[in-house]
């Protein structure tokens, strides 16, 4: 199959490489330093269910030479969708089914205008990857799960083929004929655990001996099921990965709690707050820098 990965990040490196190892032609999309290091260099990756690396991949920062493909796996930050549609339309001809592995339930709405309503699928990602270096990308988890569907739960060839080649390469990989409910999973499991981070502000995988850890994450307290909050926080700067990034682009990084809030028609002015002493206190993103980041933690981790 001819595959284009939009962009070679974390997420998309990984798939991308699994399917360039397993005979498929891959034409990644890359800019900057990565790409400079891809072609110096290749993609690898360093992965605890085997490492990879591809000498001499496709890649390029242009994608109108790489023309029509079967598949584009569209892996790029959510506030970068519009922009990166626009740069991808080269890459959609008629049978092309592009499927993004965003966060967030809207990002298939977003691109479906620009990309065309019946090229565009849905998608989500469930693996723990970084880009720890230009052209090096880590996966830490065990697992690297994709899930991909039509919106309009019909069965698709062109996705099916796809699944079926990504099965071979060894990628777990599921059609789904509802993937709106897959989308919305995830982001109810994101915004929990984005929650607790924010409240410890610790990252996931802190060490869940430190004081009020493992209270918020898995103790309900004697009141009511409500974990106890933690007391103390983190100043040595692992909070999150990429903090200062998420801290510059905070608000297109809410960008996907607000839409969601608009999908399910919530009042512009709801307010995630107890009315106290005839007051209302701002919903927990607005209160410092730190808390921010720690809504956003679990998103910024899964999006690399």
């Amino acid at each position: 199959m001819r595959i284009a990965v939009m962009a070679a990040g974390a997420l998309g490196g990984y798939f991308g490489a699994r399917m360039a190892a397993a005979g498929h032609d891959v034409f990644f999309i890359a800019r900057g330093s990565n790409l400079e290091a891809i072609r110096k260099n290749g993609l690898k990756v360093e992965s605890v269910l085997g490492n990879l690396h591809l000498p001499e991949p496709n890649v390029t920062d242009d994608p109108a030479a790489v023309g029509p493909v079967d598949i584009v796996l569209f892996a790029v930050k959510l506030w970068d969708s519009e922009t990166a549609a626009r740069l991808s339309l080269p890459l959609v001809g008629p049978g092309t089914r592009v499927i993004p592995l965003q966060n967030g339930v809207d990002s298939a709405e977003r691109i479906a205008p620009i990309l065309g309503a019946d090229n565009v699928v849905a998608g989500s990602a469930y693996i723990a990857t970084v880009l720890s270096a230009p052209g090096v990308v880590t996966h830490t988890s065990q697992f690297a799960r994709m899930v991909c569907g039509r919106t309009d739960g019909k069965p698709d060839e062109g996705l099916k083929a796809f699944a079926d080649a990504a099965q071979a390469a060894g990628i777990d990989i599921s059609v789904s004929d509802g993937i709106d409910r897959e989308r919305w999973q995830k982001f109810v499991f994101l915004v929990g655990l984005s929650g607790a981070t924010a409240t410890t502000r610790q990252p996931l995988g802190a060490d869940p001996g430190r004081p009020g850890y493992a209270s918020v994450l898995l103790q309900p307290d004697e009141r009511g099921g409500r974990g106890r909050p933690c007391q103390g926080r983190s100043d040595s700067g692992e909070f999150c990965r990429g903090q200062n990034e998420i801290r510059r682009n905070l608000a297109t990084h809410l960008q996907g709690f607000h839409a969601a809030r608009s999908r399910t028609r919530q009042p512009a002015r709801t307010r995630l707050a107890r009315r106290k002493g005839g007051g209302v206190r701002p919903p927990a993103w607005h209160s410092d820098a730190s808390q921010q980041c720690g809504l956003c933690h679990a998103q910024a981790a899964q999006d690399g």
